[in-house]
């Protein structure tokens, strides 16, 4: 009896050094692996970069400045532009049959399939079908609401962010644009001093997360056609990424003659949500018709040249240095250490 309880307890006093030393192989096998990480994620780590130091940047400030003449990397408006021009001209005349179903149809808010399709060459979203019906919209160009010139929307703009729209001089289609509003589709018109129509609508490029801006597209009736006259940013916004924000909107103060006022600023920012602000104030922008252009131009103003105006389209930093060059200059050599930072830290981002 005493042999057995003997080797009972040899068996226990076995097993609790085995359990005693896999606990300590198992933590050992813990602090190697986490070793193991640490040297390695300290391997992968990119290099903190050190800024330059503020008599390098302030050299580079200078060298910008000298520059004789600054152009913008790419065409600022270059996709705009593209969207601008690129509307679809038509020549599609409707007999006085459809013509009067799209009279009628245009007031009750709904055409016929069979005539839609007749008048509607492009392809309907079937969402604004309803039955052997499509949903429609009817902007008229004169206070009389006549079908003399006027637009009919596809479907309703409050529904989606873009609608296809068919532009009509008396019975015949004469364009079809296809507009990106986002938020709403409207679109205006005027008299201009030559008793031509203008109409003009917004367009959307960017939001959400990003940066957003809005162009407004000014088309005229020119003959028997629709002709893009003038195509301008009236909205823009961004945040502080890379340090930089601005924000632009801009209101129609007058038609005839197109007068707009701009209220506009920029500013460096932050982490830590402090800002040096660079521009805040407003400009009203004259356009006048030009005949042989076929196009309403601008000499803009002093406070708000095309450039300048551009910068909230597509920002170019090398112009941005240049064109605040004196405040830069002037915070650099005070004493506010927050608003040196701030641009020193923009500086070192474009230098590098």
């Amino acid at each position: 009896m005493k042999i057995i309880i003997s080797c009972i307890i040899l068996l226990f006093v076995l097993s609790c050094k085995h359990h005693q030393q896999s606990e300590m192989e198992r933590k050992a096998e813990r602090i190697a692996n986490d070793e193991y990480i640490m040297a390695l994620s300290k391997k992968l780590a990119p290099p903190v970069r050190v800024r330059a130091s503020e008599q390098e940047l302030n050299s580079f400030l200078d060298s910008v400045y000298t520059l004789k003449d600054i152009q913008p990397q790419n065409d600022p408006m270059h996709f705009e532009d593209s969207v601008f021009h690129n509307r679809v001209d038509m020549s599609l005349l409707i007999n006085e049959k459809d013509f009067e179903a799209l009279r009628i149809g245009a007031k009750k808010g709904k055409l016929d399939l069979v005539t839609a399709n007749k008048i509607f060459t492009y392809p309907l979203d079937s969402t604004y079908i309803s039955g052997n019906y499509v949903q429609i919209i009817f902007f008229p160009f004169n206070r009389n609401r006549e079908f003399k010139e006027f637009a009919i929307c596809i479907g309703a703009p409050v529904i989606g962010y873009e609608n296809d729209v068919y532009f009509f001089k008396e019975n015949k289609v004469i364009a079809f644009h296809p507009i990106y509003h986002r938020y709403g589709l409207g679109i205006e018109s005027f008299k201009d001093a030559d008793k031509r129509t203008t109409i003009y609508y917004s367009e959307n490029f960017g939001g959400g997360t990003g940066p957003s801006q809005f162009n407004l597209f000014f088309y005229k009736y020119v003959d028997n056609k629709l002709v893009p006259v003038l195509n301008i940013p009236v909205s823009s916004m961004r945040d502080g990424f890379e340090g930089f924000a601005y924000d632009m909107d801009a209101e129609i103060l007058k038609t005839a003659p197109l007068i707009l006022r701009y209220f506009f600023n920029q500013e460096l920012t932050d982490t830590a949500n402090n800002s040096v602000e660079l521009v805040n104030d407003s400009a009203i922008i004259r356009f006048s018709w030009d005949e042989k252009k076929l196009a309403y131009t601008s000499k803009y103003s002093d406070k708000l040249s095309y450039q300048n105006l551009m910068s909230y389209a597509d920002y170019d930093n090398m112009y941005i240095i240049k064109d605040y060059y004196p405040i830069f200059k002037s915070i650099l050599a005070g004493k506010d250490t927050i608003k040196q930072n701030i641009v020193l830290n923009y500086l070192d981002n474009i230098r590098n």
